[in-house]
């Protein structure tokens, strides 16, 4: 069983063309400059302001002075664009001969709407909001920071047009476009969640596993783009609804500078600690720092997170621990750029699931259960569990901690290379490897709670072989004595509760490349790509079933009925073991598969300037899928115990392997492994193809109505030089009557070939 090499092929041309066109870029000199200062129209200095240079792909960001310098510019024509959150850009064509020393000096008006922050994600050119035929939202590292949103989810709820789910915790919750299907397992089924351009794992809705599992907001983010419908699913794979692209600094400045943030929590307060050791709620710290390399081409940003967080429903045990580190580095070619990433995450959240209440028309605390806001059905009594091995047959022991809650182990290196080839052309490579392993703990509702004596009166039908069914014993599985507890009056309400336990884990890896040609003729912008993706997921998930009392923070009940008679030897009834009901529940699931699928794509485009007033855009991707995996069969564990296949006769097919089955110990007595479900030597293998044609067409009509625009500022837009280099050019302000966009645009959903 393999997959075609395919994928391989096509990558490797790739990489040979971009190998190729950095070796004539390392050999050429370079010594032209451009420099100059960016202010408000009050004459105040914009410290921050972005500066590009293109083609070239030279940028830097103003000092506190808002000053900046491009050096190394080789002879050519270029245009320089200058950027600042809340002003609208201003550009000028600007020509080097190779030794001149060029003074730029602008003013940028206000743009309170920011229709002039330029998007490079999902559009056939970088071009602003107000050009893009599409819906556009950003964000700027400011705006992310500023909504002080608990995770991804939290901060896509600013996106328009986004229905999110978060109601899994700070992570693992799912996001989708409106008017798309959504359920609570969904992810980001019809969306792509990247990070610098690629996806952050290929696949984006797994079980337990949504893609934002494996991201995390700090303040390595420089901004977030958001593009909706249209041209997404032109530019990735499995986004008819849209992109989402969380792009990284990269040390732009022209002087090293950074930002630690600190941040804590009172959720402590809301626990039933005491003390000073209410004070530990959250206690966070993020930090970032980057800039150029001194006496070196090379410009750096690192950056990372740490926290501790008890958790807003405290469990006994801390919710959300670990953190992550980022860094890249660039070096910037006479017509180019080379950019190197790395990350890695090892981060736990908690799973946080539902708790009982009564009354569903107006839902109230049942009385001694959890509070409806603040209570979990988590505890530090049943952190800790072990079980026999789902994975192995039952052999050999499987210990969990409730603690780890989702725990993601996130290992990435990412590459991104930039080139002008000249004549129009441009050519962008961007790669990925990943290991991700992702493993879940949590407790899960399975039925509404139920009487402890109702719970013991499903076992009556016992009585005639010497068990003394009137005669339950309960007690808490963590306590050492199995002292009786009075299961009629427990905790005011005498509930138990039926809750699952499903231990899972999905290792993965991704190999992914994106190549990208583009070429200015005329009025056009075309467009042409190759996309390639190859992952491997390997899933273990057992389905378990414990008993719990109803209360905050609940401890795990034991079952047991004492027995008279032969039969048993006066041996107890066990119904469960250490609080489980069942090990690997027969009538729930087990998964021990393994995935590999590869995605080659292929997509083309045009972006047509038909008039000043008038820009069309469209463009074609065809999406080639195909899957291969295995995973063994399932079969209940088939061990009779002979001394009761007289009374309840010998499992079968017919009884669905009931009747005296002993399980793993082979003793019907011990119910809790009498329904264990386990591997079979024979495997169950797929192998599928499918094609997926996705097409995009947009417009955007430019009107003479100016009332959405913001007016132009009096004061002049351009300042004079203020140091005497050879040559000085001013960049003209763009006028108030500039015409403001309409936008029309089309997207249609995938459609298999």
């Amino acid at each position: 069983m393999h997959l075609t090499s395919t994928f391989y092929h096509h990558l490797l041309p790739g990489a040979a063309l971009v190998c190729l066109a950095v070796a004539p870029t390392l050999a050429q000199d370079t010594a032209g400059r451009v420099s100059g200062q960016i202010r408000d129209a009050s004459g105040q200095p914009l410290p921050g302001a972005t500066v590009v240079l293109q083609p070239s792909g030279k940028n830097t960001a103003t000092d506190a002075q808002g000053q900046f310098e491009l050096t190394g510019v080789p002879a050519g024509t270029y245009t320089l664009t200058a950027r600042f959150l809340g002003y609208r850009a201003a550009t000028q064509t600007v020509t080097l001969d190779g030794t001149q020393a060029v003074v730029v000096n602008a003013t940028l008006a206000a743009d309170a709407l920011n229709l002039n922050d330029v998007v490079v994600t999902g559009t056939f050119n970088p071009q602003t909001k107000l050009e893009s035929s599409v819906a556009v939202t950003t964000l700027s590292n400011r705006q992310i920071q500023n909504r002080v949103s608990r995770g991804t989810a939290d901060l896509l709820m600013a996106v328009p047009g986004f229905r999110v789910n978060s109601d899994g915790g700070e992570a693992a919750n799912s996001v989708s476009p409106r008017g798309l299907p959504s359920n609570a397992e969904a992810g980001f089924g019809f969306l792509q969640l990247m990070e610098d351009g690629l996806p952050i794992l290929e696949a984006g809705s797994l079980t337990f596993a949504k893609t934002d599992i494996h991201f995390r907001v700090d303040e390595t983010i420089d901004r977030l783009e958001v593009v909706r419908g249209g041209s997404a699913g032109i530019f990735a794979n499995n986004a008819p609804g849209g992109i989402v692209n969380f792009l990284s600094k990269t040390g732009s400045g022209d002087k090293i500078g950074g930002i630690v943030r600190l941040t804590g929590g009172d959720q402590g307060f809301y626990s039933d600690r005491s003390g000073l050791a209410q004070l530990g709620g959250l206690q966070r710290i993020d930090a970032n720092v980057g800039g150029p390399i001194a006496g070196t081409p090379f410009k750096f940003n690192i950056g990372g997170f740490y926290r501790y967080d008890v958790g807003v429903k405290y469990a006994g045990f801390p919710a959300n621990v670990g953190g992550g580190v980022k860094a890249n580095v660039t070096y910037n070619l006479k017509n180019g750029y080379v950019r190197l990433y790395g990350k890695y995450l090892n981060d736990k959240v908690a799973y946080y699931t539902s708790i009982p209440y009564q009354n569903l028309n107006d839902p109230q605390r049942i009385p001694g259960g959890p509070d409806l806001r603040r209570g979990t059905m988590y505890s530090e009594y049943q952190r800790r569990t072990s079980i026999p091995n789902p994975f192995n047959n039952g052999q050999g022991r499987l210990d969990r901690d409730l603690a780890n809650g989702q725990h993601t182990r996130y290992k990435a290196i990412s590459s991104e290379v930039f080139f002008a080839l000249g004549n129009g052309f441009t050519l962008t490579d961007n790669a990925r490897l990943l290991d991700a392993n992702l493993s879940t703990d949590g407790v899960y509702d399975i039925q509404p709670p139920v009487l402890g004596t109702s719970f013991a009166a499903q076992f009556r039908a016992l009585a005639p072989f010497g068990v003394q069914v009137n005669s339950p014993r309960f007690s808490y599985a963590d306590d050492p004595a199995n002292t009786p507890i009075d299961i009629a009056t427990l905790n005011g309400n005498g509930l138990v509760n039926i809750a699952g336990i499903f231990p899972d884990d999905k290792p993965a890896t991704n190999a992914i490349n994106n190549l990208r040609l583009q070429k200015t003729a005329g009025q056009h912008q075309l467009t042409a790509g190759f996309y390639a993706s190859r992952y491997t997921i390997k899933e273990r998930l057992s389905y378990n079933l414990v008993v719990q009392e109803v209360a905050d923070r609940p401890r795990l009940i034991n079952l047991s009925f004492p027995t008279a008679g032969p039969l048993f030897g006066g041996q107890p009834i066990e119904v469960t073991n250490n609080g489980f009901l069942y090990y690997s529940f027969g009538d729930g699931i087990l998964f021990n598969s393994t995935n590999t699928t590869q995605v080659l794509s292929y997509y083309a485009g045009d972006e047509w300037k038909i008039t000043d007033k008038l820009r069309l855009d469209g463009g074609l991707r065809l999406e080639t899928t195909h899957a291969e995996g295995s995973s063994p069969k399932t079969a209940l564990l088939n061990n009779p115990d002979a001394r009761f296949t007289p009374f309840l006769g010998a499992p079968s097919a017919a009884n669905r392997f009931a009747g005296s089955n002993g399980g793993l110990d082979g003793q019907y007595r011990t119910f809790y492994d009498n329904r264990f479900l386990q591997n079979t030597n024979e495997l169950r293998e797929w192998s599928f193809r499918f094609s997926t044609l996705n097409y995009s067409l947009g417009a955007i009509i430019s009107s003479p109505i100016s009332w959405p625009c913001l007016p132009a500022t009096a004061t002049p837009a351009w300042r004079p030089p203020t140091t005497s280099l050879p040559t000085a050019t001013t960049l003209p302000m763009l006028p108030a009557t500039e015409p403001c966009a309409a936008v029309c645009s089309a997207s249609f959903r995938p459609r298999r070939a």
